[in-house]
C-alpha cells in the first residue's frame, strides 16, 4: 500500500492509487495540509485509495447493492489501512446515537504509518485525545480485514482497562457495515478476548501480576506476534514481564514478518511518576527510543526507515509524544478538562503535560527551572538524516542551516561519548556561541564510532567556525583521533579546532610551546579534548549547570536535554542522574557552556570573545540583578580608568585611558539608580538568581567553603554573567 513517495507508482510509472481529496473525513485532509505546511514532501499517503471509483460511493450508506460492488470495498478495506481508518471506521460518540468517523491527528497518524511498516511505536499523549481508540482501530483492521491466522495481544495494567479495552473493540466491530463482517458460532466474544473464525485471528488479553512469580510465568505465555501495550508506566512488574514476553514474541514476529503479516507493538501511555519501578522502566525505555519527526516520512523505503530506527535507538522502537497543542486541541480544551476532573498538579503536569515526574526530595531543580524549560521546549525545526542513518534536530530552519552565512557562525560542539555498554549512547550539542541558544542535538550508537569520528571531522569542515569540546574519556578518544585525522588530511590544525589544555593553559604552562610546529604537537595529543576527573565533573554540574540554567533555561529547547536535567538528583553532595536514566545530553551541553564560560585563550581557536554572549536576551527577574550587576561594573572600571589617566604621565596612555572610559559611560543607563552594595546583598543577588531557576543550586553552592568569595570577585562573577 501507500506508505512512501514512490509507492504511488509501480516499476512502470503507472499509478497504483489517488489521493482522495473528495473524502468527508474532513481530518484526514486537514493532516494532509498540516504536513504540507511543515515541508513534508510525502503529505498525501494517508488519502490514498487504490480504486478510484470508490471515492463516489459511502461504505455506510451503499445506492447500490451489488455483490462486487461490496467486494470490492472489503479489498480495499482489507489492503489499503488508510482507507479502512478514513471510510470504513466509526467510533462511538458519547451522548449521540450517531457514531463518528475516525479523527486523524498527528499523533495516531504517526502511530498508524509506524505500525504498518513493522516499527515499533510508543505513543505518549495526553489524556482524552484518542490515542488508546487509535491503536483499538489498528487493532479492529488487524482482526477483521488485514490478518490472516494472527494473534493480537493486548496487555494492559488491570481488569478494568483491560475490559475497556475489549469493549471498545467490539464497538467499532458493531459499527462496521455488516456485509464487510462473517460472524461465526464459533467467534469468542467475551469481556476478555474476541477471535475471528472466518481468518482466524485472536485478540487475546493480559493483566499484569503483581507477584514477581506470576509475572514471569505471563510473560512466558505472551506468544503473540503483533500487539498493544496499553499503560506500561502503570504495569506491576512489568520488568519481568517484558524480556519474557519479548524473547517468547521474537520468534512469532520473524514468521509473520516473513508472511506480510502484522509484526510490531503499540505502545500507549501518559507519562507516569519515575520513581515507581513500572514508571522508571517506562521512562528508560522511551529514553532508548527514537524521538518521532514527520521528517520520516520522506524516507525512500521500509529498509531506510528500519535502518534510521536502528541507528538512533536502542530498542527499534520510535517516540511519539505530543502535547494537546500538537495535536490540535486549544488551551482553553486542556482547561475545562482539567477542571472537571479537579486533578491535583502532579496529575496535571503527568497525565496532560507528559512530564514524568518524581516525588524524591533530592531532585536537583525545582518545578519552576522545568517548568521554564519546558515552557520554552521546542519541536526541531528541521529534522535532518544524514547518510549514515543518524538524525540532527535543528532548532532553526533549513534554509538557514544551508547558507553559508551560518556554515560561518561560531559555535560549539559538546560531546559526551559513548561508555561502550549497552543503552548507551554518544550524544551530541550545538550552541550558538553569541546566543547561547541550543541550535541543534542529535545522538549515535555506541558500534557507529569509527563512522563518527569521520562525521564529526567532517562537519566541522563545513561549519569553519565551530569549535569541538569532546569528553576525552571511552570511545571519546578514538573519535578525537578519527576527527584529528580528517583536519589534519585538510590542512587544519586540530588543537585550533578541538579544545585542547595547551591551548587553555598557553600563557602559563604551556607558554613555551608552538601549537602550530607539528613536530611538536604529537607529543601534546594526549591534551586534546575535555579531560574528565571527578572534580571537574562536580565543576560541571555545579558552577556551569547552575549557570546555564540561570541565563539559559529558556533557550535549551530540546526535550531530550529537558527530561535528562529533570532526573538529576543531588545524593551525599554529589549531582548525578537518578539511577537508570541518562545524563549524556546534558554532558555534551555543560561542555559546550563551559567553553563560554570558562574558555580561555579563544582566539586561538577563531572565536571573537567579544561576541560570546553578545546578543543573549536574559528575561524576568535575573534580568534586573544581572543588569545592576553589570551598570555596577561599569561605573568601577570608568573609576580605575580616572586614576590611571591621574597617575599616567604619558600623554599617548593619557589619551587612551580617556577614550576607554567615554566608551564606557556611553553605556551607563541613567534610569538605573544604583546604591552601594553591601557583602550581604550581594550575596542575595546570587542567591535570587538561585531563586528564580531553583533553590538547590544555592544550598548546593553555600555548602562548600571553597565558594566561599570577596566581595570584589562575587561583583566580577555577576558582571560576567
Amino acid at each position: 500500500m501507500i506508505y512512501f513517495l514512490d509507492d504511488w507508482h509501480d516499476a512502470q510509472g503507472r499509478a497504483r492509487a489517488i489521493p482522495q481529496t473528495t473524502t468527508e473525513n474532513t481530518s484526514f485532509l486537514h493532516i494532509s495540509k498540516v504536513l504540507q505546511g511543515m515541508g513534508v514532501r510525502n503529505c498525501e499517503f494517508m488519502l490514498a485509495l487504490s480504486q478510484p471509483d470508490l471515492a463516489k460511493y459511502d461504505p455506510h450508506n451503499l445506492k447500490d447493492n451489488s455483490k462486487e460492488l461490496k467486494q470490492r470495498i472489503w479489498y480495499e478495506a482489507v489492503h489499503n489501512p488508510w482507507y479502512y481508518l478514513r471510510e470504513v471506521v466509526r467510533i462511538g460518540v458519547s451522548g449521540s446515537a450517531q457514531p463518528g468517523k475516525f479523527l486523524l491527528h498527528r499523533g495516531n497518524l504517526s502511530m498508524a504509518w509506524c505500525y504498518y511498516n513493522g516499527i515499533h511505536y510508543m505513543g505518549i499523549m495526553p489524556r482524552q485525545v484518542g490515542k488508546t481508540i487509535g491503536a483499538c482501530a489498528i487493532a479492529s483492521h488487524v482482526i477483521y480485514f488485514h490478518g490472516r491466522k494472527i494473534e493480537f495481544g493486548m496487555y494492559t495494567k488491570d481488569t478494568k482497562l483491560l475490559t475497556a479495552n475489549v469493549a471498545r473493540l467490539k464497538m467499532i466491530r458493531y459499527n462496521l457495515p455488516s456485509y464487510l463482517i462473517a460472524e461465526s458460532q464459533s467467534d469468542e466474544n467475551n469481556k476478555q478476548g474476541l477471535s475471528y473464525t472466518l481468518l482466524g485471528n485472536k485478540y487475546q488479553t493480559y493483566v499484569a501480576r503483581d507477584d514477581a512469580e506470576g509475572a514471569d510465568s505471563l510473560g512466558r505465555g505472551m506468544t503473540f506476534s503483533s500487539g498493544h501495550i496499553d499503560e506500561p508506566g502503570y504495569n506491576a512488574n512489568i520488568d519481568i514481564t517484558f524480556p519474557i514476553m519479548s524473547a517468547a514474541q521474537r520468534t512469532s514476529a520473524r514468521a509473520a514478518k516473513a508472511n506480510n503479516q502484522p509484526c510490531s507493538n503499540i505502545y500507549t501511555t501518559t507519562a507516569a511518576r519515575i520513581d515507581t519501578k513500572p514508571g522508571k522502566w517506562a521512562f528508560d525505555f522511551m529514553n532508548d527510543c527514537m524521538p518521532w519527526s514527520e521528517t520520516l516520512y520522506d524516507l525512500k523505503n521500509r529498509k531506510e526507515l528500519e535502518e534510521v530506527v536502528f541507528n538512533n535507538s536502542e530498542n527499534n522502537t520510535i517516540n511519539g509524544t505530543f502535547s494537546h497543542l500538537m495535536l490540535g486541541f486549544t488551551n482553553e480544551w486542556l482547561i475545562e478538562n482539567i477542571r472537571e476532573t479537579r486533578a491535583d498538579e502532579d496529575t496535571v503536569a503527568r497525565e496532560y503535560l507528559n512530564q514524568w515526574r518524581a516525588g524524591s526530595d533530592r531532585s536537583l531543580l525545582d518545578a519552576n527551572v522545568i517548568q521554564a524549560m519546558r515552557d520554552h521546549q521546542k519541536d526541531p525545526a528541521y529534522v535532518q538524516v544524514l547518510n549514515e542513518g543518524w538524525i540532527i534536530n535543528w532548532f532553526i530552519d533549513r534554509q538557514i542551516v544551508e547558507t553559508p552565512s551560518f556554515k560561518s557562525r561560531q559555535m560549539v560542539l559538546g560531546m559526551d561519548p559513548s561508555e561502550g555498554v549497552d543503552r548507551d549512547f554518544s550524544s551530541f550539542v550545538i550552541v550558538d556561541l553569541k546566543t547561547m541558544n541550543v541550535i541543534a542535538n542529535f545522538r549515535c550508537k555506541k558500534h557507529n564510532i569509527p563512522t563518527l569520528g569521520i562525521f564529526i571531522g567532517n562537519f566541522l569542515l563545513t561549519y569553519k567556525n565551530t569549535v569541538f569540546v569532546p569528553e576525552a574519556k571511552s570511545s571519546g578518544r578514538a573519535i578525537i583521533d578519527q576527527v584529528s585525522f580528517i583536519l589534519t588530511a585538510n590542512n587544519i590544525n586540530p588543537f585550533r579546532r578541538i579544545f585542547n589544555r595547551v591551548v587553555q593553559e598557553i600563557k602559563t604552562e604551556y607558554k613555551h610551546v608552538n601549537i602550530d610546529d607539528p613536530s611538536t604537537m604529537e607529543d601534546y595529543r594526549k591534551y586534546l579534548g575535555f579531560m574528565t576527573t571527578s572534580q571537574s565533573r562536580n565543576m560541571l554540574y555545579s558552577e556551569i549547570l547552575k549557570k546555564a540554567v540561570s541565563l539559559n533555561a529558556t533557550k535549551i529547547y530540546s526535550k531530550t536535554i529537558i527530561d535528562e536535567m529533570a532526573t538529576l538528583e543531588v545524593v551525599k553532595g554529589r549531582i548525578d542522574h537518578k539511577n537508570g536514566c541518562h545524563d549524556d545530553s546534558v554532558i555534551a551541553y555543560l561542555l559546550a557552556c563551559w567553553l563560554a564560560y570558562n574558555g580561555l585563550n579563544l582566539h586561538y581557536y577563531g572565536i571573537d570573545k567579544d561576541i560570546i554572549m553578545q546578543d543573549m536576551v536574559i528575561d524576568g527577574p535575573a534580568k534586573n540583578i544581572i543588569d545592576k550587576a553589570h551598570q555596577i561594573e561599569i561605573r568601577k572600571q570608568i573609576a580605575r580608568l580616572e586614576q590611571q589617566y591621574q597617575a599616567c604621565i604619558h600623554e599617548n596612555l593619557k589619551v587612551e585611558y580617556k577614550r576607554k572610559a567615554v566608551q564606557l559611560k556611553a553605556q551607563i543607563r541613567d534610569d538605573m539608580t544604583l546604591e552601594p552594595i553591601s557583602q550581604d546583598q550581594l550575596q542575595e543577588n546570587i542567591s535570587a538568581i538561585g531563586d528564580i531557576y531553583g533553590n538547590k543550586f544555592t544550598d548546593l553552592m553555600t555548602t562548600q567553603p571553597k565558594r566561599v568569595l570577596s566581595r570584589e570577585k562575587m561583583s566580577n562573577i555577576i558582571a560576567y554573567m
